[in-house]
C-alpha cells in the first residue's frame, strides 16, 4: 500500500521507500540498545567506584546487578532513570545511612545530566542520522504532547520523517507557480484545434434559426 501512494524508486533496495523506513526503525532499535548498554555500564562502574571508595560498600558487591537493572530501565523514557536509581538508594536507606543515599542521589542526577545532554544526542544522532539538537527537541516535544508514550515514539517518528523528506525530495518535481505543465499545454492545443469549427457551426446554426437581420429605418413625417 505504501508503494502505491509514494513515487516509485529506481527498483533498488537503496531507493525503495518501505525498505528505507524499515532501516530507519531498525536504526532506532540499535541506537536504543547501545544507549541502554552505555548507561547501564556507566552506572555499574560508578557504583563500583563508590564501593571501592567506601561511600557505598554494597556497590562493590552488587555493581553488576545495579548496572544491568539501570540499563534495562533506560528503555523507559523519563521514568526509566528514576526507576533504575531506586534499588541502590533503597539499599542505602535500609542500611540506615541517609548520607550515602544522598550521595547516590547526586550520582544519579549527574548520570541523568550526562545522559540527556551528551549520550542520548550522540548515540541517537549517529544511528538515526539526525542532528543531536533535533534528537533533544523531538524528545521534548513528544514528552510534552503525550507524556511517556509520546517520548517513546518521538525518535522513531523523527527518523521516518527524515527518510520521507529525503525520498520525496529526490522523486517529486514541483512545478513553479504560473508555469503550465506539459499535460496542460497538450490540452490547450487540442482545445484550440477543435474550437474554431465548433464556434463556426454554432454561429451558422444561430443565424439559420433567427433568420436575416432586419434593419430599422426611421420614418419621416410630412
Amino acid at each position: 500500500m505504501t508503494r502505491r501512494v509514494t513515487p516509485p524508486g529506481d527498483g533498488t533496495a537503496e531507493d525503495d521507500y518501505p525498505t528505507l523506513v524499515q532501516h530507519a526503525v531498525s536504526g532506532y532499535v540499535r541506537g536504543q540498545a547501545v544507549f541502554s548498554l552505555v548507561m547501564g555500564f556507566s552506572a555499574g562502574v560508578a557504583l563500583w567506584l563508590f564501593g571501592v571508595l567506601g561511600i557505598f560498600p554494597a556497590g562493590r558487591t552488587f555493581a553488576v546487578f545495579f548496572g544491568v537493572f539501570y540499563g534495562l530501565m533506560e528503555l523507559i523514557p523519563y521514568l526509566g532513570p528514576v526507576l533504575g536509581a531506586a534499588p541502590p538508594i533503597l539499599v542505602a536507606l535500609l542500611q540506615g545511612d541517609p548520607l550515602t543515599a544522598l550521595w547516590l542521589v547526586l550520582l544519579f542526577i549527574g548520570l541523568q545530566q550526562i545522559e540527556g545532554h551528551i549520550v542520548a544526542p550522540m548515540v541517537f544522532g549517529h544511528h538515526l542520522r539526525i542532528n543531536p539538537l533535533l534528537v533533544i527537541l523531538a524528545l521534548l516535544v513528544g514528552g510534552h504532547l503525550h507524556g511517556i508514550p509520546g517520548a517513546l515514539v518521538a525518535l522513531p517518528l523523527a527518523a521516518v520523517a527524515r527518510v520521507t523528506v529525503l525520498y520525496l525530495r529526490r522523486h517529486l518535481v514541483l512545478e513553479p507557480w504560473g508555469t503550465p505543465t506539459a499535460a496542460a499545454l497538450r490540452t490547450a492545443a487540442a482545445a484550440d484545434a477543435i474550437a474554431p469549427p465548433a464556434g463556426k457551426a454554432a454561429r451558422t446554426g444561430l443565424a439559420a434559426a433567427t433568420g436575416p437581420a432586419v434593419q430599422a429605418t426611421p420614418v419621416r413625417r410630412p
